[in-house]
């Protein structure tokens, strides 16, 4: 594989992984307002 495409598939790999943590972080914040009530 030539290391632009390697580049290439980590840079899809990072940012499904930053749309993953905000996912998980927009449940979490969903769990702290249901329970603050």
């Amino acid at each position: 594989m030539r290391p632009s495409a390697a580049l290439i598939a980590t840079r899809d790999q990072r940012t499904n992984a930053a749309k993953e943590l905000k996912y998980l972080l927009s449940i979490c914040d969903g769990v702290r307002v249901l329970t603050q009530q």
